[in-house]
C-alpha cells in the first residue's frame, strides 16, 4: 500500500487503504504499507489503531509483489511503470494524470465517471467506479439497518468535517447548530490528526449537549445513533449514506466540490457549497429547513442506502483476485438466478450427495429461493468461471454458527476447483459478516471422499462422524481468523 498521510493532507487516503488492507488480510493476504519517511510516523500511528501492519519507507523493498496499491495524488505513470508488481491498483478521484495500472478505483459519484479516466489508463484496465466500491470500515455493517427509520423530531446531530479539518470548520458548525437549534445533542467527530481537537474539547467542556470524539474506534455506533449529520463530501459521506443518516454537506477541499454537487443531484445529500464561502446564515437556514422536512430526510436516507451497501471492500478484493487469475469470481445471487440454482440442485450427482435426494419442483424452489434472498440470516452466492456461472454457495445461520452448502455445475467439475471455491466463498462470507462473523460448519456424507478432501484442503477442521437425517455424515468447521 503506497500511501501517505499528515495533518496537512488528512487521513482519508490512509483510512481507505487500511480498510482495503483489512479486507485483503481476511482473505489471507500479507500486507505492508510504504510511506514517505516524513509521513511514516503519522501512517504508523493511524494504522496501529485498526491493524498490525508493517510500515516501510524504502522503495527498494518493493520487489516481486503480487499487488501494489497506490493512493497518492503525486504519483503517476512514470513511477508506476518502474514497479515490480504483478498487478497495480490505483485509487484516485482527481482524474488529472495518466496511470500505468491494471485496475483503477474511484469510489465517488461523477456525472460521467468512465469518461474521466478512459483516456488516462491503458486499454484493458479495469475501472471500479462509484460508491458500490466504497472502501468503508467493516464495523459499519454491524449497525446498518435498511431501510432506516428516520427520527422525528431530530434529537442528535453528528458533525464530521474530515479527520484533520485544517480550517476548523467543526467548531464553527457546532456553534451554528447550538445557535440555530439549541435543543439538539451534538457529537463532534475528529481524527487524531486534527490540530484543533484540544481547542474543541476546551471550548465545549462545560456544554453538556456537545461531545467531542477523537479517533472513535466504532464510527458506526456513533452514526447509527444520529438523526442528522453535517459533514464534508469525503470518505465519511459514504459512511453516512451507508447507514442512512440524512446530511448537509460542505466541501473543505477542491476535489470534494464536484462530488458534493453530484451527490446532491442524485438525492444523497443537501450540498451547500465550499465551507469557506457558505455564510453562517445559509448554513443555519439549510439546517432549519431540513429539521422541519421529515420527507426530505427520509428521501436522503433511503437514496443513500440504496447507493451504498457497505460491501465495497469485498467487491474490490474480488476484482483484484479475478485480475490475478483467481479461478472464480463471486457475486451475490439475484432473482434471475432462481432457475440456475434449481438446475444445479436437481443435477443427479448433486441429488445423490444431498441429505434430501428427492428432486425439487419449480414452485417449491421459487418460493424457497425468494424467501432466502430476503432472509438476513442467509447469504447466497453465484461463482463465475471466466464470466460463466459455474457454482452456487449458500450460508444459513443456525444458532451461533452458519452452515455452508455448495454445488458445482457439470461443465466445471473435474477441474479440482472445489477447495478454491470453498476458500473464496468462506473468506467472502467472513468479510460480509464482519466485524463478528460466525464459525462455519460444512456437513458431508461420510462416503463422499472428494468433498471431504476439498473441505480439508480449504482449511476446515474435521469433526467426529454423526447421523444427520439418519445419514452418516462428517462435520467440517472453519473459524474466523480472530477465533482460530
Amino acid at each position: 500500500m503506497r500511501v501517505d498521510g499528515s495533518p496537512a493532507i488528512g487521513a482519508g487516503h490512509v483510512s481507505r487503504c487500511l480498510t482495503l488492507a483489512l479486507a485483503l488480510a481476511r482473505r489471507g493476504w500479507e500486507v505492508r504499507f510504504l510511506a514517505a519517511p516524513e509521513a511514516r510516523a503519522h501512517v504508523e500511528k493511524f494504522v496501529a489503531k485498526r491493524g498490525s501492519f508493517v510500515v516501510i519507507t524504502d522503495e527498494a523493498d518493493v520487489r516481486s509483489v503480487d499487488l501494489l496499491v497506490i493512493d497518492h495524488y503525486a504519483i503517476a505513470e512514470g513511477w508506476e511503470r518502474a514497479q515490480d508488481a504483478t498487478t497495480i491498483l490505483v485509487v484516485d478521484d482527481l482524474a488529472d494524470r495518466s496511470h500505468t495500472c491494471d485496475l483503477l478505483l474511484d469510489q465517488n459519484l461523477w456525472p460521467d465517471a468512465e469518461a474521466r479516466y478512459r483516456s488516462r489508463v491503458p486499454e484493458g484496465c479495469g475501472l471500479l467506479l462509484g460508491p458500490r466500491f466504497a472502501l468503508l470500515r467493516p464495523d459499519l455493517a454491524a449497525h446498518r439497518v435498511a431501510p432506516r427509520r428516520v427520527g422525528d423530531p431530530v434529537r442528535r446531530v453528528v458533525i464530521s468535517m474530515g479527520g484533520s479539518d485544517p480550517g476548523n470548520q467543526t467548531e464553527r458548525l457546532a456553534a451554528l447548530v447550538r445557535q440555530t437549534a439549541p435543543a439538539l445533542e451534538i457529537d463532534l467527530l475528529v481524527g487524531g490528526a486534527c490540530q484543533h481537537a484540544d481547542r474543541l474539547a476546551a471550548r465545549f467542556s462545560t456544554d453538556p449537549q456537545v461531545r467531542v470524539h477523537v479517533d472513535v474506534p466504532d464510527v458506526g455506533a456513533l452514526l447509527a445513533g444520529a438523526d442528522l449529520a453535517i459533514g464534508a463530501p469525503g470518505v465519511s459521506l459514504w459512511e453516512r449514506a451507508c447507514l442512512g443518516v440524512p446530511s448537509l454537506c460542505l466541501a473543505i477541499a477542491a476535489n470534494q466540490i464536484e462530488v458534493g454537487r453530484e451527490a446532491d443531484r442524485r438525492g444523497v445529500v443537501r450540498y451547500l457549497g465550499e465551507a469557506e464561502r457558505v455564510s453562517d446564515a445559509e448554513v443555519g437556514g439549510a439546517l432549519e429547513s431540513l429539521l422541519r422536512d421529515r420527507r426530505l430526510r427520509e428521501a436522503l436516507a433511503h437514496t443513500g442506502q440504496e447507493l451504498v451497501d457497505g460491501l465495497g471492500a469485498a467487491r474490490v478484493v474480488d476484482a483484484i483476485e479475478a485480475r490475478l487469475g483467481a479461478p472464480f469470481q463471486l457475486r451475490r445471487a439475484a432473482v434471475d438466478d432462481a432457475r440456475r440454482y434449481l438446475d444445479w440442485a436437481n443435477d443427479p450427482v448433486v441429488r445423490a450427495n444431498s441429505l434430501h435426494p428427492d428432486p425439487i419442483s419449480w414452485p417449491d424452489h421459487l418460493a424457497w429461493f425468494t424467501r432466502k434472498l430476503a432472509d438476513p440470516q442467509a447469504s447466497l452466492y453465484v461463482a463465475e468461471l471466466r464470466g460463466v456461472p459455474a457454482a452456487q454457495v449458500r450460508f444459513e445461520q443456525d444458532g451461533e454458527h452458519a452452515v455452508i452448502s455448495l454445488s458445482i455445475a457439470s461443465h466445471a467439475r473435474g477441474k479440482r476447483l472445489a477447495s478454491a471455491l470453498l476458500r473464496m466463498a468462506t473468506q467472502r462470507f467472513f468479510t460480509d459478516r464482519a466485524p463478528s462473523p460466525p464459525p462455519i460448519e460444512g456437513i458431508v456424507q461420510t462416503g463422499n471422499q472428494a468433498s471431504r478432501r476439498a473441505f480439508l484442503a480449504a482449511g476446515f477442521q474435521e469433526a467426529a462422524e454423526r447421523l444427520v437425517h439418519e445419514v452418516s455424515c462428517v462435520s467440517y468447521w472453519l473459524y474466523p481468523p480472530a477465533q482460530s
